[in-house]
């Protein structure tokens, strides 16, 4: 991972069944992670952390929209985690890059959504 929130994106997926990779090379580029559609299957999306203080001067968001063209280009979908969201508004941000996932796989549940696990009193030991 190169950042906290990269690592905190990707556990929040992975706890969701979602199949996640970290930088993943795509031509000069990567991608901070990258959903699977199923083990070995295509990527379906790409989810770029980004931090407040990156983006703060315009050069770098300029850049970024450079970037997410040729990605979008080149086939990719992406879904961009704000870090200051992340950390001051994370219901939201955690709904919103779920419902991207979803989107991405074909609007179906996620793979650890809908599970109910039943137990009873003997399983404690």
């Amino acid at each position: 991972y190169e950042s906290v929130l990269e690592e905190e994106v990707a556990e929040f997926l992975r706890s969701r069944g979602v199949l996640v990779e970290t930088q993943v090379n795509q031509s000069l580029f990567h991608i901070d992670l990258a959903v699977r559609n199923g083990p070995g299957g295509p990527f379906v999306l790409g989810i770029e952390c980004d931090g407040a203080r990156w983006h703060s001067s315009l050069s770098a968001r300029a850049y970024d929209a450079w970037r997410e063209d040729i990605l979008t280009r080149a086939g990719w979908r992406i879904h961009r985690v704000w870090s200051t969201e992340w950390w001051h508004n994370r219901t939201t941000t955690e709904s919103a890059l779920l419902e991207a996932v979803r989107r991405a796989l074909g609007g179906g549940p996620l793979p650890g959504e809908g599970r109910v696990r039943i137990t009873s009193s003997t399983d404690s030991a």
